[in-house]
């Protein structure tokens, strides 16, 4: 059964109601759907910023129960690897999105974001975009 490690655009876009991410989501099972702690913690301090703590505090715990969200830690080493890989080659990548990429990788999850171009310069992800399908 594939998992999917949906990134924080992704699930940004469906806070935003994006029907093509709503139907992606709709058709798997709950064990498939998994978002990084590093996502929590962009959704959170996104909330903060937002101007509008309390109304979307609602929604962003509603969605935190309905998915599984997976630690990073085991994806260090690789993150550290990585890291040095890319900055060998003048290639750079933001630590959030590194992590959360190298955690898709080590728990062999294909990685949904709308930002494939900037993703696949990371070794070994798969990646789909359901934005552009």
């Amino acid at each position: 059964m594939k998992r999917y490690l949906l990134d924080t655009d992704i699930v940004i876009f469906l806070f935003r109601n994006n029907r093509k991410v709503y139907n992606h989501i709709k058709n798997l099972s709950p064990h498939q759907i998994y978002i990084s702690d590093v996502t929590v913690a962009e959704l959170e301090y996104g909330n903060h910023c937002s101007g509008r703590y309390e109304e979307n505090r609602e929604m962003l715990e509603d969605f935190l129960s309905q998915v599984n969200v997976i630690p990073f830690s085991d994806a260090i080493p690789l993150y550290a690897k990585e890291r040095f890989r890319l900055r060998q080659r003048g290639l750079s990548i933001m630590d959030f999105d590194l992590i959360i990429a190298c955690t898709s990788i080590v728990n062999n999850m294909i990685m949904v974001t709308n930002n494939a171009k900037h993703f696949n310069r990371v070794e070994g992800i798969t990646i789909e975009n359901w934005i552009e399908e």
